[in-house]
C-alpha cells in the first residue's frame, strides 16, 4: 500500500489494492492470468506462486504466461528457537536433532520455503525429514507464535517478518554470508563447517511484481513506462526507508536479474517441494 500511494506521482496513473487470498497465493495469480494483457493488472508474485505451485498443481497458468517488470523484496531466513530453549548455538540444536531423532519439534507451512529451507538442511546434514518433528501451521503469525512461545523447539522463518517477535526468540543462525543486520546472529554456513555441509541461500521474501506475458509484447511502451515507474519508487530512499520501517526489504533489480534470481530459488525449491509432496 506504500508503494500504491507513491507509484501515481510517477505513473500519472492512481493505484487501486486488491487482496485476492487463498490456497498460497495462486487464487490471486489466477486472477491475474485471466485479466486483459493491458497493463492495468499487476501481480505482486512470490517464487512459490509463480514457480513452485505450478510445478505441482494443476494450475491454469505457467511461469511463463508472466512477464517480470522487477523484484521488490529479498530477504534472508533465520533459524530461531525461544528464550526458553536450551539450545544456545545451532551446534547445540543440530546436536540434540541427531541425539533424539523424531524428537526435537519446529514449525512451518506445509510446502512453503520455510519447509524447503529445512528439508535442504537435514538433507545436507545426512538426515531425513523425519529426524525432526515437523509441526504445521495455517499461517506465518501462528508459526511464528509457536516459537516465540516455545511450543516448538525451533523453525526458520523469514528475518523481516519474524521481527515481530525478536524479543521472545533467540536467533541461531542467518541465512546469508554476512552476519549482523537486524538479527545478531552468525551465518548459517559458517556454523554448518563444524558438520561439513553447506546450504544454499533461498530468499525468505522473494517477491517481484509480474504481468501477463503478452502485455509486454502487445504494449512496450506502457511496459518501459510501468518498469521505470517502479524502479524509480524502489529506489527513491524515503520510500525505501519507509518501507523498511514496516519491515519490508526493498531491493530493486531490473526484469533479466529479477528473473534470474526467481528461477535460481525455483530450481532449489521444485525438487524438495516434489519430494515433500510425495511423502504426504
Amino acid at each position: 500500500r506504500t508503494l500504491a500511494a507513491s507509484a501515481p506521482s510517477y505513473l500519472q496513473q492512481g493505484i487501486l489494492v486488491v487482496n485476492k487470498a487463498g490456497a498460497g497465493g495462486t487464487v490471486g495469480s489466477t486472477y491475474a492470468f485471466k485479466s486483459r494483457p493491458d497493463g492495468y493488472t499487476l501481480l505482486l508474485a512470490r517464487v512459490a506462486t509463480h514457480a513452485v505451485s505450478p510445478a505441482m498443481k494443476n494450475l491454469p497458468y505457467k511461469p511463463m504466461d508472466f512477464t517480470i517488470l522487477g523484484l521488490l523484496e529479498k530477504n534472508p531466513f533465520v533459524c530461531a528457537t525461544s528464550m526458553e530453549k536450551p539450545y544456545k548455538s545451532l551446534k547445540d540444536l543440530l546436536d540434540a536433532i541427531k541425539a533424539n531423532p523424531g524428537k526435537i519439534s519446529t514449525a512451518g507451512i506445509t510446502l512453503s520455503d520455510s519447509q524447503v529451507n529445512l528439508a535442504v538442511l537435514l538433507d545436507k546434514l545426512g538426515l531425513p525429514f523425519d529426524a525432526v518433528r515437523f509441526v504445521a501451521y495455517q499461517g506465518g503469525g501462528k508459526m511464528r507464535s509457536a516459537i516465540a512461545g516455545g511450543q516448538v523447539d525451533f523453525a526458520i522463518s523469514g528475518a523481516q517478518g519474524s521481527r515481530s517477535i525478536q524479543e521472545f526468540v533467540r536467533p541461531l543462525a542467518i541465512y546469508r554470508d554476512t552476519p549482523g543486520g537486524i538479527w545478531d546472529a552468525p551465518s548459517i554456513n559458517a556454523e554448518l563447517k563444524a558438520f561439513d555441509a553447506k546450504v544454499p541461500y533461498i530468499p525468505a521474501q522473494l517477491r517481484t511484481f509480474v504481468t501477463r506475458a503478452s502485455f509486454k509484447e502487445k504494449h512496450p511502451d506502457r511496459w518501459a513506462k510501468l518498469t521505470a515507474a517502479f524502479k524509480a519508487v524502489l529506489t527513491n530512499k524515503d520510500i525505501v526507508e519507509e518501507l523498511t520501517k514496516q519491515g519490508i526489504g526493498a531491493d530493486w533489480l531490473g526484469p533479466d536479474k529479477s528473473k534470474k534470481a526467481i528461477n535460481d530459488a525455483a530450481d532449489v525449491m521444485i525438487p524438495h517441494v516434489k519430494k515433500l509432496g510425495d511423502a504426504k
